[in-house]
């Protein structure tokens, strides 16, 4: 009896695709042992983890809590479908000590060993989708920490009264965080060219640091070096391109601190130091985690940033006015040239004489007279019969 194939065996898919694929996330392989506590399972993927609704195929503990449920399929099964069954252990798990409804686990998945999908069941607006890995045991407890939905209300409350936006700017900035309160995983800005898109963006990326709505830090590695973005909560997991870096950012990390030492010219000096390649020339992700970036303590990063953010305002403001400047001096001369034209802008030489009471002859009866001189200088001089005479005798 020849033995099961990959694609029709569940248990060789979970041996040799998606352990790896846990153990790579730094989650440790480990088999269920009826009566240890959660603390013994620290960092562990605990295979058939026993619930009230059956056995998971895999549980993540961290923290001495079940913060994961894995539901694994085999490779010809698509894993969308069965996320169903990660639900019901979820709602089965009653030895953990968290509860968000009827869940008991927060973040679910499941996999055939190539597509992983993922839900976070700790708000009903939350949708299921596709991510590139498994998240890291700290990930997991750093996004079970984070409030999501205290930091999509202050994002939605912050004033967004920056002079220099537009009011389509500031309708495109209100349509990204309803759309990220509503947890949608894609959205789509469109504008037209020269609309200010970069300015927009700008603004966003600033909104969603400073209301804690984002966690993660997106860097370019490749062609364009070291422009630095952010990703929301509910983003997290989401693929990314491979030009890009996803870094995580340390709780006791400020985020606009790290995304302004990552834009600091020291850093982007280095950054260059490191490109390689020819044709698409760009840094390695085993090189981004040599970037060395000055920490001081926290209550430093965030003093430093708040004193970044003001000379960033007074830069815009200085911005600002040199802008309103140099358009009313572009006004003022052609206001002058216009001037000119309508002879308005010095007094006129009839005027002049005008005031020191003297006489004007105006350029027209000026040339009238100069055509006249001219003329009687070029007329010939006629001869008289008297006159002819006087020559004829003194030529004899």
């Amino acid at each position: 009896m020849s033995s099961p194939s990959l694609p029709h065996s569940e248990w060789l898919t979970r041996k040799q695709l998606i352990d790896p694929k846990l153990i790579s996330a730094g989650w440790k392989i480990v088999p269920f042992v009826p009566g240890a506590p959660l603390s013994s399972y620290e960092r562990c993927a605990v295979a058939e983890f026993e619930t009230a609704n059956g056995p998971a195929d895999y549980a993540l503990c961290v923290g001495g809590q079940v913060l994961g449920i894995v539901e694994a399929k085999k490779l010809t099964l698509g894993p969308q479908s069965v996320l169903t069954q990660a639900e019901r252990y979820s709602k089965g798990a009653i030895t953990s000590s968290l509860a968000f409804g009827e869940y008991r686990v927060p973040f679910l998945y499941s996999t055939n060993g190539e597509i992983v999908w993922h839900a976070d069941v700790r708000n009903s607006l939350n949708r299921s989708h596709s991510i590139a890995r498994f998240h890291t045991p700290d990930a997991l407890a750093e996004r079970l920490t984070a409030d999501s939905d205290a930091a999509c209300q202050r994002l939605l409350h912050t004033p967004n009264d920056h002079p220099r936006l537009r009011p389509y700017q500031r309708e495109a900035n209100a349509a990204i965080e309803r759309a990220i309160s509503d947890r949608k995983q894609q959205m789509l800005v469109a504008m037209a060219t020269g609309t200010g898109k970069t300015f927009t963006m700008v603004n966003e990326v600033y909104r969603l640091m400073k209301s804690e709505a984002a966690l993660d830090v997106l860097i370019s590695k490749d062609g364009t070096i070291g422009r630095v973005s952010v990703v929301p909560p509910n983003l997290a997991g989401g693929n990314i391109t491979q030009h890009l870096v996803r870094a995580a950012i340390h709780r006791f990390v400020d985020i606009w601190y790290a995304v302004a030492a990552i834009r600091s010219p020291y850093s982007q000096e280095w950054l260059v130091g490191e490109l390689k390649g020819v044709a698409l020339q760009g840094v390695n992700v085993r090189d981004f985690r040599r970037l060395p970036i000055p920490l001081p303590p926290v209550n430093e990063q965030r003093e430093i940033a708040h004193r970044l953010e003001h000379l960033f305002v007074l830069a815009d403001d200085v911005e600002q006015r040199v802008n309103d400047a140099t358009r009313q001096a572009d006004k003022l001369t052609q206001s002058i040239l216009a001037k000119a034209f309508r002879r308005e802008l010095v007094p006129t030489e009839a005027e002049l004489a005008r005031r020191e009471g003297r006489e004007y002859e105006p350029a027209s009866m000026l040339l009238e007279r100069i055509r006249a001189e001219r003329e009687a200088a070029t007329q010939p001089t006629r001869r008289t019969r008297s006159s002819r005479k006087k020559i004829a005798k003194a030529g004899s």
